[in-house]
């Protein structure tokens, strides 16, 4: 069959109209890949600061701020810090917190202080008073050495 012989009205098919159609629908795809990531991302930004995780993370980054920045306050102790933690940042011996406090918990001292209150069952606020004032007394019976 020559190209004489088709009908004037048969066209071959056209490769351009499929492509175009192909990216069409690849577009509105893509379009709408990223509508839903972004309502993702939204709700859920919005979820963490409507349950609290966004403030309770704001409140472990100052706190770290603070430890970092300045020498260790006793004050700024907070339930989440392990017994490990404290006895880095304020210079006490590995085992003393396990000595003072009594703590019987075989993950010592990777032991959080609000882990070691729920086990121990204690106000968590309580156990943080009892951390501060150990610390508090082995700073005090301590003599410091400037170098």
């Amino acid at each position: 069959m020559t190209q004489a012989s088709l009908s004037p009205h048969h066209e071959p098919p056209r490769h351009g109209k499929i492509h175009s159609l192909v990216s069409t629908v690849l577009m509105a795809l893509l379009v709408v890949i990223i509508l839903a990531t972004s309502y993702s991302l939204f709700t859920g930004v919005r979820g963490l600061r409507t349950s609290g995780q966004l403030a309770a993370h704001r409140q472990v980054r100052d706190t770290l701020t603070r430890t970092f920045t300045a020498k260790p306050d006793v004050a700024s102790i907070s339930d989440w810090m392990t017994f490990d933690y404290l006895n880095r940042i304020f210079k006490l011996p590995p085992t003393y917190f396990k000595d003072v406090l009594g703590i019987t918990d075989a993950r010592y001292p990777r032991l959080s202080i609000r882990r070691y209150a729920t086990t121990d069952l204690l106000n968590p606020g309580a156990a943080v008073e009892d951390v501060q004032a150990a610390i508090r007394n082995y700073q005090a019976a301590t003599p410091t050495t400037k170098p």
